[in-house]
C-alpha cells in the first residue's frame, strides 16, 4: 500500500525491483527494507527534474507541460499475508 507520492514518482517495475531485492523464494524476508527502498526511490525521483516520472508522462499524454518528479507525500507500507496452515492454531 502506498500514497500517491510513490505512484506519481516511480514506476511499478521499480517497486517490483525493491520487493525482489528482499525476496527469498515466495517469502519477503525484510519488509522494512522493502518499504524503505520504495520510499527512498520515490523521494529521490520526486526531486529529480530530469526524470520522466509517471506523473510527468501522464501529464504529457494530456498535453500538459510537467518536468521531472513531483514533490509530494510519500508513504509505503509493505506487508505479506500468510494463509492459515492446516493444523495451525492461533492462540
Amino acid at each position: 500500500m502506498a500514497s500517491d507520492g510513490v505512484f506519481d514518482n516511480i514506476y511499478d517495475n521499480q517497486i517490483e525491483d525493491c520487493l525482489l531485492q528482499n525476496l527469498a523464494g515466495v517469502e519477503l524476508f525484510d519488509l522494512e527494507s522493502a518499504s524503505q527502498c520504495i520510499s527512498k526511490l520515490a523521494l529521490m525521483f520526486g526531486y529529480n527534474r530530469n526524470f520522466v516520472s509517471p506523473f510527468a508522462a501522464h501529464a504529457k499524454q494530456h498535453k500538459m507541460q510537467y518536468n521531472g518528479g513531483k514533490d509530494d507525500d510519500i508513504v509505503a507500507i509493505v506487508a505479506q499475508i500468510h494463509t492459515k496452515k492446516q493444523g495451525y492454531e492461533n492462540s
